[in-house]
């Protein structure tokens, strides 16, 4: 019991690191986003090195079989391009991190995903306290985040964790905690103005009310999709014509993506590849369409406001297809709870239009929704034959505690890396 109280309370500092706004003094040895993945890196590792010499059966699923080798693969891809430390980091932390939430009691990941409404509503506090202007109000709000598009994001996923846990706790006294705290996101979320988190909210609420559907006879639910379809639509016309030169100038970016995708389609371009080509392959762009309407609209970008569309340049369609692999396993797995299915598919609609992957506290949620839902998969049938102890076969005592010692200089180099690399 003890062992699973230290993985719980490891994990929860964890989140807790990625989804809280508190950080050290502003420029000091870190920056803010570094700061978390540091700290979440280092934590996740701590617990690898504890998991790893518990003498107990790997569940595997096959949510496992394609999430490590795509770490594998995203590894690989360091011999053929270069990259800089903060990209090495990240995949180390979320790695070891998706590996900790594994090992979490099922019944216990909903309890840390309550963290999210949480840090969400002391999110708002924080963005309202940090107005310096009497004409700044809500719309304006980024929370501990670098704009209001990602922290509306940010915001969304509270929203559809909360609606999520409401539905799922039964205890009076934390649901009533959880429509308090709905108060105050759905009033940010509305303020936002930020259209892919109301996507995001959408999209994972339809996942929440999912089950309710297959209830309703054939009829009745022909009748109220059709209504859907048709709010839908509307709703994306509306949504369109609100902010129009920004969503042509998303057109654009994702036009030019796609010659990007085109032009290296196996492995990619590397991490990095879209910032590094992307205005290169925007001139081109011009050069050959010298005509188009979306000329006015050409800037120096950095996100391809499509995580997927990223991850054909940067990774091809190697890369695309284990990602979308994994997915498809999430979504298809329906016996684990639908909280976790509304959060990642919250998440994937905010990735459509943004660049949630490239902020430590998606990253860290979406690989939490993955390893809550491979816990809930039924174990691989070869899995039952291996144990942690087939790695600790041939050592001994000694070697168990330098094979420790390893793993958390492991985690001293990433920081003292970071600390000397990612401030200079």
């Amino acid at each position: 019991m003890v062992k699973v109280y230290f993985i719980f309370g490891l994990s929860l500092l964890i989140l807790f690191e990625a989804f809280s706004p508190f950080r050290m003094e502003k420029n000091f040895i870190f920056q803010i986003q570094t700061e978390a993945l540091v700290v979440v890196t280092v934590l996740s590792w701590i617990g690898v090195a504890f998991l790893i010499f518990q003498k107990r059966k790997l569940h595997i699923t096959m949510i496992d079989l394609l999430f490590f080798p795509y770490i594998a693969y995203l590894l690989l891809q360091l011999i053929f391009y270069p990259v800089d430390t903060y990209y090495v980091l990240t995949i180390a932390g979320l790695a070891a991190a998706y590996f900790l939430f594994r090992h979490i009691p099922v019944r216990l990941i909903p309890v840390l995903l309550a963290l999210l409404p949480v840090m969400a509503v002391v999110q708002i506090i924080y963005g309202y306290n940090r107005f310096e202007y009497p004409w700044q109000k809500l719309s304006d709000s980024i929370g501990a985040f670098n704009n209001t598009g990602i922290f509306g994001g940010f915001i969304a996923m509270g929203f559809v964790t909360a609606c999520g846990l409401l539905l799922s706790f039964k205890n009076l006294y934390i649901r009533i905690g959880l429509g308090i705290m709905l108060i105050p996101i759905t009033i940010q979320l509305i303020y936002s103005q930020s259209r892919a988190a109301w996507i995001a909210a959408v999209v994972g609420t339809i996942i929440l009310v999912i089950p309710t559907f297959r209830k309703l006879t054939k009829g009745k639910a022909l009748i109220i999709i059709s209504i859907l379809l048709v709010i839908g639509v509307l709703y994306s016309i509306k949504l369109y014509h609100l902010k129009k030169d920004s969503a042509d100038g998303r057109m654009l970016i994702w036009s030019v993506s796609w010659n990007m995708i085109k032009e290296k389609p196996l492995i990619g371009y590397g991490a990095g590849g879209f910032r590094r080509n992307y205005l290169l392959r925007q001139a081109d762009y011009f050069e050959n369409h010298p005509d188009s309407p979306y000329s006015d609209l050409a800037d120096d970008i950095v996100y391809p406001f499509n995580e997927f569309l990223k991850t054909g340049i940067e990774q091809g369609i190697i890369g695309l297809l284990l990602m979308l692999g994994i997915l498809f396993r999430a979504f298809k797995n329906t016996a684990s709870p639908s909280v976790f299915r509304a959060i990642l598919a919250s998440l994937v609609g905010f990735s459509c239009f943004s660049y949630p992957f490239d902020i430590v506290a998606f990253q860290v949620l979406g690989v939490s929704c993955l390893a809550g839902i491979a816990s809930n998969q039924k174990s691989l049938a070869f899995a039952g034959m291996i144990h942690f102890s087939v790695i600790l076969f041939l050592t001994r005592n000694s070697l168990k505690i330098i094979a420790m010692c390893l793993l958390i200089m492991l985690c001293g180099f990433f920081s003292f890396i970071s600390i000397f690399t990612l401030t200079d």
